[in-house]
């Protein structure tokens, strides 16, 4: 990981205005979200100890956190405050997201569809580790994909 020059500041504001993810601006200048997240801050006023802000209300929080997938630590940079309080926002606002939903945003692969897997698993007879090397994921992560398309696993089958 390297360090951000001072003059690179302005164009990382830019970027987070245009709407790009801290996540993805610290992947494009190989630095940690975090140091990401102290540049933005710091242009906002720097910290926010002993005055209030006030929530964006439930309708915004809603549409940030679940409809466009952001991040506590994005709301609470473009609101200008710490991540715990826009947790205890959602936690107010009675806005949290289902383990579902948590899974299905971090999930860069998406899982073929039912009759892809039974066409691989069952009837080619390809192994769960050979599936997944075809995807790029673990053999776990096939096994997940094979309960949630309710397809009997090898043994289970056989046996």
């Amino acid at each position: 990981m390297g360090k951000i020059a001072q003059t690179e500041h302005p164009r990382i504001l830019q970027l987070w205005r245009q709407g790009m993810h801290q996540r993805d601006i610290a992947a494009r200048y190989d630095v940690s979200t975090i140091t990401i997240y102290r540049i933005i801050r710091a242009s906002n006023g720097g910290t926010t100890r002993g005055k209030h802000v006030p929530s964006p209300g439930y309708k915004m929080l809603w549409r940030l956190y679940i409809t466009e997938s952001y991040r506590q630590v994005d709301i609470a940079v473009r609101y200008g405050v710490s991540p715990t309080t826009v947790k205890r926002w959602l936690g107010k606002a009675g806005i949290v997201k289902s383990w579902e939903q948590r899974v299905h945003e971090r999930r860069k692969v998406q899982p073929p569809d039912e009759d892809t897997l039974y066409t691989l698993y069952i009837l080619d007879d390809l192994t769960a580790k050979v599936i997944g090397s075809r995807y790029g994921v673990s053999q776990s992560v096939v096994y997940r994909w094979l309960d949630e398309a309710e397809l009997k696993k090898h043994k289970e089958a056989t046996g």
